[in-house]
């Protein structure tokens, strides 16, 4: 038999068995709850948003259709989205994120994301979180490319464009 139980800040697991001879066997394993993955749902959105940032309260909340890895995506609105990391180590990059996006924009030939906003750890969720403008447009899939070609070239000046800062943060540190 197995059960769990929540004691303070650790989950903790038993198992109750018996060996072949008849014996009662018992383990306790303890693990840290920062170890277990946390629910992330629209849910968990809405309560976060409206504790922290009331004047976005009664914005809807629905579920990106296409997410990633590192963070679970969310519409808030129409014209923002709430990004969530999904584990403890990609936490870190809300506040590169936050620090580095506004520098960066004015320097690349494509919009990329406005930090508007960060988060603290609530309702159960461990780590900051961020709220940011909505880039209009649609996620590139190939049904959705109408020129290969165009989007080549686009990609193309977008890495230019990063490999020259990079080359003057390089000169800079020099």
């Amino acid at each position: 038999m197995s059960f769990m139980y929540v004691s303070g800040s650790k989950i903790t697991e038993k198992n109750l068995g018996s060996t072949s001879e008849g014996q009662r066997v018992s383990c306790v394993v303890t693990i840290d709850k920062m170890d277990v993955e946390p629910v992330i749902d629209h849910m968990l959105v809405r309560r976060m948003v409206a504790a922290q940032f009331p004047q976005w309260a009664d914005l809807p909340v629905r579920s990106a259709a296409v997410g990633g890895w590192d963070n679970k995506t969310f519409h808030l609105g129409e014209h923002m989205i709430v990004r969530l990391p999904s584990a403890a180590d990609y936490s870190a990059q809300v506040e590169k994120e936050h620090r580095w996006l506004p520098k960066l924009a004015p320097l690349l030939p494509v919009p990329i994301p406005t930090p508007l906003a960060i988060g603290e750890p609530a309702s159960g969720y461990p780590w900051r979180w961020s709220i940011y403008r909505r880039i209009e447009g649609d996620t590139a899939a190939p049904e959705r490319i109408a020129d290969l070609s165009d989007l080549a070239a686009s990609l193309a000046q977008f890495l230019i464009a990063t490999a020259q800062l990079l080359a003057w943060r390089v000169a800079d540190d020099l």
